[in-house]
């Protein structure tokens, strides 16, 4: 099967490092399909991710109009940068609701339409060090680690599939995201980076596509960092 054939499905590509995602995916010859909170073009699937009807009907329009997707890419998520002492119940739920319930679900309709197909497959997706080391937004450093759990899950279950699953687990990164981290404590970062700046949402993207890609066809369950040297 040719690059101009293979078909991936990335959510939220609007910018940073989906946006960067889908133009090596570009670039490179396959069929990009997105999820994004607004459309503009008509490769693009309104889907805030929300709720469940939400993500069960992006997925049917994806089908319909454009087929199984070979590869997911469960990019978006969100970041809220709230210390723990003024974090609210409800910004705790509604920062796992969409970091992680939204890519299990996700994750679980593209494997059985995959299974019922009996098609080969891969799932990327979008962690971070935070999952691993801890942050102050405890609700973000809870939802990656949370998605580190499930994707090495995940790579058991359906790896009789020939369904491979695998996550990224970037460090700081210079994105609109990463603007929401104070100065000082993108300074601190920086200290602890080997290589003493900060990533680029490219560098991130082509982690993501050798990942989902026939490249990787033995890897699986596998967490890759993209943090520079972060110790």
């Amino acid at each position: 099967m040719s690059h101009q054939s293979k078909h991936v499905l990335i959510t939220g590509t609007s910018r940073g490092i989906g946006l960067a995602i889908k133009q090596n995916f570009v670039a490179a010859g396959y069929r990009v399909t997105s999820l994004n909170r607004t459309s503009d073009n008509a490769d693009t699937i309104t889907c805030g991710l929300e709720k469940s009807e939400q993500i069960s009907e992006a997925l049917a329009q994806v089908q319909s109009k454009f087929g199984t997707p070979d590869y997911l890419i469960n990019n978006a998520g969100i970041y809220l940068a709230k210390p723990w002492d003024i974090l609210t119940e409800d910004d705790f739920n509604q920062t796992l609701s969409i970091n992680v319930r939204a890519q299990f679900l996700l994750s679980q309709l593209f494997a059985k339409r995959l299974i019922a197909t009996n098609k080969p497959g891969s799932i990327v997706n979008i962690s971070s060090v935070s999952g691993q080391i801890g942050s102050s937004d405890i609700a973000y450093a809870a939802s990656k680690g949370a998605i580190l759990a499930m994707t090495k899950s995940f790579a058991k279950e359906l790896a009789p599939h020939n369904i491979r699953v695998n996550a990224i687990a970037p460090g700081p990164i210079e994105t609109d995201m990463g603007a929401n981290i104070p100065a000082d404590r993108l300074e601190a970062y920086k200290n602890k980076i080997a290589m003493k700046r900060l990533g680029t949402a490219d560098e991130v993207a082509q982690a993501a596509f050798f990942l989902a890609s026939d490249q990787a066809s033995y890897i699986t369950g596998t967490i890759l960092n993209v943090d520079g040297g972060l110790f």
